[in-house]
């Protein structure tokens, strides 16, 4: 490892921090810092121009920022304060100092265990008889940590491999019969934005070639992590990278929705609000698709939120880092816009805005009328 002061410099000019202008926009963006909470990237940037990562203010803003990307996309400069903390997060790990993790780091351990060569599960249990698969083939759906979700969540009562086996489903009707992994990988998605670089490029090396092993060309996820993670991610560091990745939204609205399948949908009377992925909203044209599907399924009175569709504040959490108690003030808010339109549900796209907003509605909202739904498996419910 080179000179500290060098490294740190390296990452200040790579990822723009100097081009700062102090304006403010990253601030009132922010999530975090819009639950009162003295947080602010440019000051960050600021004191770690001034100061190093060693400043006290800094090391906490490395392990608070939620990396969602709305000062990213705010930005005049083209600051990528996002991948800033990353890297300060690297630099953390790599000195040997212990991240800063919710649940113990239970989550992210499991991923560096599941990538080890001789990994052997048993993923493919969950599948109901009447779902379609193949051994090996083109296209593989890739289930993500949605089995072991079910296993550390166990007391929110999620049932998250419903929501791959909805995906099955949907992917069926779209006349697709995918390859599923009985011994796949997690995406990893988390180890890279928590700093341990390495552990994320092992993962990675493993789990595409498992995939490949199996004759695969193309990756349909309903996860918007792991969809981020193959497609932007992987290809930085696997120089042979060859696979075609796709949301299941896309294999929706080319093979299902505005076709013969989508006058069969059955009609749900539901007031519902959509709530959009952090990860996702990087892809404009895919994080619209939703709403297109939704306006599809006759009954359903959509109601958006005062902070809906681009922009949306995420669900408080990202990568099992920064947990407390701002991340509840965020989700507090969140569950408040959407009980204050008057909605019965409140469909997700990511399986984490799930969990998150689910204990949060457990804690804090269990006496209200309010259920959340993954849109895969509200879908599902209309194509029943």
């Amino acid at each position: 490892m080179s000179h500290p002061n060098k490294d740190l410099e390296h990452i200040i000019k790579e990822t723009g921090v100097y081009q700062c202008l102090d304006c403010g926009k990253c601030t009132g963006a922010c999530p975090v810092a819009e639950t009162g909470k003295v947080f602010s990237p440019r000051l960050a940037a600021s004191r770690i121009i001034e100061k190093g990562d060693s400043d006290p203010y800094v090391q906490e803003f490395v392990w608070a920022c939620l990396t969602c990307g709305r000062c990213d996309d705010r930005c005049p400069s083209g600051v990528r304060f996002s991948d800033f903390v990353r890297l300060l997060r690297c630099r953390w790990i790599d000195s040997g100092k212990p991240g800063v993790y919710s649940h113990g780091g239970a989550m992210l351990s499991l991923m560096r265990m599941m990538s080890s060569p001789h990994l052997r599960q048993n993923r493919k249990s969950f599948l109901p008889s009447e779902i379609n698969t193949v051994s090996r083939g083109k296209v593989l759906y890739f289930t993500g940590c949605l089995p072991y979700f079910d296993v550390f969540f166990k007391n929110l009562d999620l049932n998250m491999v419903q929501m791959a086996a909805d995906s099955l489903k949907i992917l069926n009707r779209c006349d697709i019969e995918p390859v599923v992994l009985n011994n796949e990988r997690c995406c990893g998605h988390d180890l890279f934005w928590a700093g341990d670089q390495r552990g994320f490029a092992k993962l990675a090396k493993e789990s595409y070639e498992e995939i490949k092993d199996h004759g695969v060309q193309e990756v349909i996820t309903s996860c918007p992590e792991c969809f981020y993670t193959f497609k932007e991610i992987f290809p930085q560091v696997l120089n042979n990278f060859d696979l075609k990745v796709t949301h299941i939204y896309e294999s929706i609205e080319d093979r299902l929705i505005g076709r013969s399948c989508d006058s069969k949908l059955k009609p749900l009377d539901l007031k519902v609000s959509f709530k959009d992925s952090c990860r996702l909203n990087f892809y404009k044209d895919i994080s619209q698709i939703p709403r297109k599907i939704l306006e599809r399924i006759k009954g359903l009175n959509i109601r958006e939120t005062s902070g809906s569709q681009i922009g949306d504040i995420c669900c408080g959490n990202s990568a099992w880092v920064g947990c407390g108690g701002h991340s509840k003030i965020i989700q507090m808010k969140r569950l408040r816009e959407t009980l204050d339109t008057g909605s019965q549900l409140l469909v997700t796209s990511c399986p984490k805005c799930l969990i998150h907003l689910q204990c949060t509605i457990k804690d804090f909202y269990s006496g209200e009328k309010l259920e959340i739904k993954d849109m895969v498996s509200l879908l599902a419910v209309a194509l029943d």
